[in-house]
């Protein structure tokens, strides 16, 4: 069995490629918010009664870039927004608040991120155990991966307190490029896509070029191909809930045989 090791070296690179694209897009260097887009972004939010979070940008863990055997193996999860107020929001500081998480204390994951560990346990080959989080260098799973959204920005209600929020279409167009732009530089092998809507801006940017079930696909985005794995979002509700792991639940049925049809496909077969 091939054993998972991991490109230190090159998770930097991706991450900094990653800066680089934001730095005077998104941030300033000094990690001002400098988006282009942001007026007509926030009145959209304030048009909706809501408040707006300005320019939260995404997690590249140390460890991303990893491989199983020769074979490249790039996690990325996608959802719709941040839903947090606190913005800006640097790459640096969204590190510090997934590394966090790594620590299994209580109130440190919400359900979000507990739905996010197990997946990335599967992804990797592991159980969903809490005590098997952890490559075959100890490396933590939370630290082998990237996570982005929809858009940089959180359209929240009640001034941003809460995070039953949703972007507006006008942050969804606008936050488009910058989607894939987050895509293309951090080349994934498999996309983790979390809810309908994330799903539909995924959609928009690519064309599928294989099917294998509802949930899983190998896209192509300006010719670069990923596997596509499209489930709910880890905190959504019945029926699609991810709080039972029981056989019959909606993790037990979908999530879980989607993802490791998505490890099996980006590990042992090329798909053309």
């Amino acid at each position: 069995m091939p054993r998972t090791w991991v490109d230190w070296q090159a998770s930097r690179r991706y991450h900094d490629r990653l800066v680089t694209h934001f730095t005077g897009k998104v941030l300033g260097s000094n990690g001002e918010f400098v988006c282009g887009s942001s007026a007509a972004c926030y009145s959209s939010a304030e048009a909706r009664g809501f408040g707006f979070a300005g320019g939260q940008l995404s997690y590249v863990g140390d460890a991303y870039s990893c491989a199983v055997g020769d074979r490249p193996f790039r996690l990325l999860v996608v959802s719709m927004q941040v839903g947090d107020a606190e913005a800006p929001v640097t790459m640096s500081r969204r590190t510090e608040q997934v590394v966090e998480r790594i620590p299994e204390r209580p109130g440190k994951r919400n359900p979000h991120m507990r739905g996010v560990t197990r997946a990335l346990q599967l992804l990797q080959g592991l159980t969903v155990d809490a005590a098997d989080e952890h490559l075959p260098d100890g490396t933590h799973v939370l630290r082998a991966y990237a996570m982005a959204n929809s858009t940089l920005c959180s359209a929240l209600p009640t001034g941003g307190t809460s995070r039953r929020g949703r972007p507006t279409d006008v942050m969804l167009a606008r936050c488009a490029p910058y989607l894939e732009a987050t895509l293309l530089n951090l080349e994934p092998t498999i996309v983790l896509v979390q809810g309908t809507d994330t799903l539909a801006a995924i959609n928009r940017l690519s064309t599928t070029v294989r099917r294998f079930t509802d949930e899983v696909a190998m896209i192509e985005m300006r010719g670069q191909r990923m596997l596509r794995c499209a489930t709910s979002h880890p905190a959504a509700g019945p029926p699609v809930s991810w709080s039972s792991l029981r056989p019959g639940s909606y993790f037990a049925n979908v999530v879980a045989p989607s993802l490791q049809l998505s490890r099996e496909l980006a590990l042992g077969h090329q798909v053309e």
